[in-house]
């Protein structure tokens, strides 16, 4: 698997209209994982049978993401 966007409804939307499932930047945030890390969470993504459930996951992933971005790394190294 290359990109989360091949799993089952998670198709990125690029544009209005195009079909897609969940935000493209939610795809492309999850897409720059290290290889390691982007198997762990494609499993975990890939885990339920639900669509609906994957989307969640990836929107809630997605928001921890960036949020994990804005912190002062730094700090957390002592």
């Amino acid at each position: 698997m290359v990109s989360v966007g091949d799993i089952a409804g998670l198709s990125p939307r690029r544009a209005r209209g195009d079909g897609g499932e969940v935000p493209g930047a939610d795809v492309d945030l999850v897409d720059r994982l290290d290889r390691t890390t982007f198997g762990v969470v494609a499993a975990w993504l890939a885990d339920k049978p639900s669509a609906a459930t994957r989307q969640t996951r990836l929107q809630v992933l997605a928001a921890f993401l960036r949020w994990l971005d804005t912190l002062e790394l730094p700090l957390l190294a002592v």
